[in-house]
């Protein structure tokens, strides 16, 4: 990194007919070193040089929409602007454009210049299934059945290492979904699932007993489905 930047500063602040191709040779340089470097996988810095080529080359550049980027340059054109009320109106406005996070159409306009197949990951990433430790494994959770639970990529993501009970007072609806866990649990050791993948049931009691623990006594679900396979 530390090279790449001693190079950058090697560029003039403004391209003139007597800077272009010194600016191309640093520009070459930098690449030259990012393609040698732990950064060559970095996606951004990739983009900032086949851009700055681009526009080094005077071709046609097409630069994808980014809200972060608009408010950016927005706040930079509207530092000088003497009229307060005008700055905060339009800056109120302009953040009111959708995360990506928030739409749906936001977050496929942010990543349309990827390739199909990493478009389609992206997209049903977040409703991935994934294991989610109910102790969190950074702060000592062990790697054990009755410390796993079920979760989508996006809400084991979100969560971190916060502990269970302060995960309660994000969400809510915790022990209603772990009552539906149990009982989809339930249902699939009825359906041979369990069997045939050589998981114990009891695994069903593990998870109840660990979501009672961890809940401070204050989670205590419904396990009277378990007589009906007994």
């Amino acid at each position: 990194m530390n090279k790449i930047t001693k190079e950058a500063k090697r560029f003039s602040n403004t391209t003139s007919a007597s800077t272009i191709e010194r600016q191309k040779q640093v520009l070459w340089f930098i690449d030259h070193i990012l393609k040698k470097s732990v950064l060559k996988n970095n996606q951004q810095l990739k983009d900032l040089i086949e851009i700055s080529k681009s526009r080094l080359n005077r071709e046609e550049i097409i630069v994808p929409f980014t809200r972060k980027a608009f408010l950016y340059d927005l706040l930079k054109i509207l530092d000088d602007l003497p009229n307060e009320k005008l700055y905060e109106k339009m800056y109120t406005i302009a953040q009111k454009l959708p995360t990506s996070q928030e739409s749906f159409s936001a977050y496929v306009l942010k990543i349309a210049n990827e390739q199909p197949d990493k478009i389609g990951h992206r997209i049903v990433w977040p409703s991935l299934a994934s294991v989610e430790h109910l102790f969190p494994r950074s702060c000592g959770g062990e790697d054990i059945l009755s410390n796993f639970a079920g979760a989508t990529t996006r809400e084991n993501s979100d969560r971190k290492s916060i502990e269970f009970r302060l995960q309660l007072k994000r969400r809510p609806n915790t022990p209603m979904y772990c009552q539906w866990y149990v009982d989809r649990l339930i249902e699939l050791y009825q359906q041979g699932i369990f069997a045939r993948h050589n998981i114990s049931p009891k695994y069903i009691t593990d998870f109840a007993d660990t979501i009672y623990t961890l809940s401070n006594r204050k989670i205590k679900l419904n396990l009277s489905k378990m007589n009906e396979i007994q």
